[in-house]
């Protein structure tokens, strides 16, 4: 069984309320907007202040506009990302004993 709201049709079953999918469908159609528009940026800002990764950037990765750390640091883990030793539990606990995680808890 579907239900119709507005032009937009949804399994009944699904766990989101109708505002929740009207929501959901603007942030998809403002990422297809701004990504059409803006196709040198990876990460497209939406008007429900979320940052989404835009589908039309193809090219390298780029750093999250709210990460923190400096480019320098971003570039030595993306370094690590691509190395076989970040897919491995031995890689992982040595990347955290280095202690450069600034979590507060």
């Amino acid at each position: 069984m579907l239900i119709s709201f507005y032009c937009y049709s949804f399994p009944a079953t699904n766990t989101m309320d109708a505002r929740q999918h009207i929501i959901a469908e603007g942030i998809a159609e403002q990422v297809q907007i701004f990504g059409m528009e803006q196709q040198d940026r990876q990460w497209i800002l939406t008007g429900w202040d979320t940052w989404e990764r835009n589908p039309f950037y193809h090219g390298e990765e780029q750093q999250h506009p709210e990460d923190d750390s400096t480019h320098e640091e971003w570039l030595e883990h993306q370094a690590y990302l691509k190395s076989p030793k970040a897919k491995t539990w031995a890689g992982a606990i040595a990347q955290h004993a280095k202690g450069d995680d600034d979590c507060p808890f």
